[in-house]
């Protein structure tokens, strides 16, 4: 449903995709790098990275990376840390598989469903230029509160001379 708003608004996102997520639904993750989204890589199982060894960090970076490669013809230059849990060996591993960090300018608490309303307000009383927005769009709970802000989201920020865009694969990172 995201992707559709997007796509009838002409808007682009980013999205940070679990690997488990990905291979349930391989169609998703294609479409959204056929959209001209960005595709970044969320780890294979959603662990927090910075409790396990470096081996199983590589292991959950590289898994996701990977299928996001096969399914889109690119493998993903950004990562987003499960949890924003990271350390620098964290970040060293996933540098070392050529991705750079990214994380976000406000956090909605989408995933706690505080109510569509709550979503949109705390994505409007932090807006400025440049911003990065998270949002969830799987996890196993119901969207439809994120799915409802998304599509109030777009015609207000519209409205208020802002551009919904992906983020650039190349460049300055967290």
């Amino acid at each position: 449903e995201i992707l559709s708003l997007l796509e009838k608004s002409g808007a682009h996102a980013s999205f940070f995709v679990i690997g488990d997520n990905a291979k349930a639904s391989p169609w998703l993750v294609e479409r959204e790098a056929r959209d001209g989204d960005t595709v970044g890589d969320h780890s294979w199982s959603h662990p927090n990275l910075t409790r396990l060894s470096a081996s199983v960090v590589l292991a959950e970076l590289a898994r996701d990376k990977n299928l996001i490669a096969t399914l889109t013809g690119e493998a993903p230059t950004l990562w987003r840390p499960p949890y924003e849990a990271f350390n620098p060996s964290v970040v060293g591993t996933a540098a070392g598989l050529g991705m750079r960090m990214q994380l976000w300018s406000v956090s909605t608490g989408d995933w706690q469903l505080p109510g569509t309303e709550v979503i949109v307000l705390r994505v409007m009383a932090a807006l400025h230029n440049g911003m990065v927005v998270l949002l969830h769009d799987g996890g196993g709970y119901t969207r439809s509160e994120t799915v409802a802000a998304v599509a109030l989201l777009i015609p207000e920020l519209e409205a208020a001379g802002y551009r919904l865009a992906a983020l650039p694969v190349s460049g300055v990172g967290w």
